[in-house]
């Protein structure tokens, strides 16, 4: 046994416990519980429920019935989720057998705390349907409101026909009218979150040609923005792609409206000086600049 690991050593451990037990039976208690206690110390999820029953089988033949059902409440914790439910229905059962129906209710409600969504309504059901062979119908309508809220009207529809059924038998146009209420509230819920059924999700597994195609389209980035890069470190240089070819100088268009002036030839040009008439300077050309008003008067007179 300390050659191996779980979960190799498995198959060992029950083979091992199997043929004590045969052997001593009842005789050695506190040295089977030892093993016991070692190999689910161990033991991986996936392989204890088998272990935990065997131990719990152990305690009700040659322990005591309390410490069995300590231990089935242990295995409902330490077994894989997918097997939880199952669990709690051997621990159920066997607490119904040796404490009675009523004793029942706690594992119930430890067993709704514990379980995933997935499997709340059967368990939920089962618990209803024990309050209602018990007589309590409160409880019964409690444990149905409380389930609601897990189950859609359109996927669990067993559940909302038990639901109905339950309320025909038992309840009032009150209990009922409010049964109707809390569906319209959870259509309203499962509307809005679109769940779905896991088995209709399946998961898309990429192919081979997808996965080279994501390849060379990531190279294919990884290529534009090196060359995007290599260009503007090149532009920062004042080089793009290399020496670039001269570039010719573009005229402007002719306007047929512009005047053209032929301002190379002024040189060239005949300038003729003309006399300035008299009559431009006024009394400036007649030599009376310098006279007053009244001295031109008298002149004039004169």
């Amino acid at each position: 046994l300390d050659l191996f690991n779980f979960p190799h050593a498995f198959p060992i451990w029950i083979a091992y416990l199997k043929r004590f037990i045969q052997r001593y039976k009842g005789k050695k208690k506190e040295r089977a519980r030892d093993l016991f206690e070692q190999a689910v110390a161990k033991v991986t999820k996936e392989n204890a429920r088998s272990l935990y029953l065997l131990y719990a089988k152990y305690e009700e033949d040659h322990g005591l019935a309390r410490r069995a059902m300590d231990v089935l409440e242990r295995s409902c914790k330490a077994v894989d989720i997918k097997e939880r439910a199952a669990m709690y229905s051997v621990y159920i059962s066997r607490v119904s057998d040796l404490f009675g129906v009523t004793k029942s209710r706690e594992v119930y409600h430890e067993a709704i705390r514990q379980l995933p969504k997935q499997d709340l309504k059967p368990m939920c059901l089962r618990y209803a349907s024990l309050e209602r062979r018990l007589g309590e119908i409160d409880r019964a309508r409690a444990i149905y409101q409380y389930a609601a809220q897990f189950c859609s009207p359109t996927r669990d529809g067993d559940f909302w026909e038990d639901w109905k059924s339950f309320e025909v038998q038992h309840g009032n146009e009150e209990t009922f009218t409010e049964m109707l209420r809390v569906k319209r509230s959870v259509v309203g819920q499962f509307a809005t979150v679109q769940l779905l059924p896991t088995d209709v999700v399946a998961k898309h597994k990429p192919t081979k040609a997808e996965i080279r195609a994501k390849e060379r389209a990531k190279k294919a980035d990884e290529m534009s923005i090196l060359e995007a890069e290599s260009k503007a470190d090149a532009q920062a240089n004042g080089e793009v792609g290399g020496p670039q070819p001269p570039t010719e100088k573009k005229t402007p268009a002719a306007n047929p409206e512009e005047i053209e002036l032929d301002i190379d030839d002024d040189d060239d040009m005949d300038v003729q000086e003309m006399p300035v008439p008299a009559a431009v300077f006024g009394a400036a050309s007649s030599g009376d600049s310098g006279l007053g008003a009244k001295a031109r008067f008298a002149r004039k007179q004169g």
